[in-house]
Formats: C-alpha cells, structure tokens, sequence
C-alpha cells in the first residue's frame, strides 16, 4: 500500500540527515516526513513554490489537474512502452476515489489464486500467485483457432480501510 514504507537512500545515512530527523523545529520534522514517507499523491506548484514544500493535492483549485495528469502520464506511458505501465495504471485509475459507505480512500488491491491445487505456472498453491481477472461478452464463444475467449476487459479491485468493503470494477481493454 502507498505509504506504508518508509524510503531511504544512503544520503540518509548520514550526520545531517541524522540531525534532521531528530530535530524538535516542527518544520523539519515536516521535511523530514515528506522526504522519507511522502504522502497518497504530491501536487506541487513548481513556479510559486519552487522546493515544492506545499502539497496542493487536496486544493479544490487543482480537481481538474487531478483528472488530467494521471490520464497524461498513462498516455505517455503507453507511448513509449514504459515497463511499468500494468503496475502504474493498476494503481493510477479508479471509478471512485472514496468509498461510497464511508467516504475514506481506496486502495487498489491485487487478487490472488486460493486454489488448491497445481497451476499451470508451477506456482505453489495456496494463494501464493496475483492473478488478474478478465471478464467476456455473455454471449462470447471460444475462437476456433486457439479456443481461447475474446476478453472484453479486466477486473480492478479496490478495499475501503475505514469500513473494509471491497470494490470491484471492469475496465475495458
């Protein structure tokens, strides 16, 4: 999940950042948190804010920014075959942004195989393999060349952490 790691570099290894981290000025400790946790999701305003201090992602004034440049950098992505385009747009697009029970954030989640016996893969059993779930037109036939059936999209799944719902979605191809 976003955020629950804490990121390091061996620039933080040293006495300064040492220092840093255990300073009593509330702004470092700011700086620090921003440096080594970040948040859901940084907006900055590089010409008023040019070390971007201020995060804007919940400024009403950039909601539109906020549909805009995900798409982007998706586009971008797909453009230039960026290897981490499956990860990224798994994480990036989503139908709603808050649970509709009790309006906290969702979290893309990954669904994996709890079957109990052999895959084809040769991954153990067990819920040991993510797995991505597809869906077909009802009236779909499998193709005569390979007997495969034509999906129409994948399956998104997200989990709510304030009631624990969990929501799926299709996402066409």
């Amino acid at each position: 999940m976003v955020g629950t790691g804490a990121f390091l570099v061996e620039a933080m290894s040293g006495l300064s950042f040492a220092a840093m981290s255990n300073s009593a000025d509330k702004k470092i400790i700011a700086r620090v948190k921003q440096l080594t946790v970040g948040g859901k999701g940084m907006l900055g305003d590089t010409q008023a804010d040019p070390s971007e201090r201020k995060n804007l992602i919940s400024d009403p004034r950039y909601a539109k920014d906020l549909d805009f440049l995900p798409q982007e950098l998706l586009k971008h992505m797909r453009k230039t075959d960026d290897p981490l385009l499956p990860e990224k747009e798994y994480s990036m697009i989503s139908p709603l942004k808050n649970c509709p029970d009790c309006n906290v954030e969702l979290e893309p989640i990954q669904m994996i195989d709890s079957g109990s016996g052999p895959n084809p893969a040769g991954y153990p059993a067990g819920g040991a393999m993510h797995v991505q779930l597809s869906y077909a037109a009802p009236d779909a036939k499998p193709s005569w060349l390979i007997g495969a059936i034509k999906r129409e999209g994948v399956v998104k799944g997200y989990l709510c952490g304030g009631c624990g719902r969990i929501l799926l979605y299709g996402e066409s191809v």
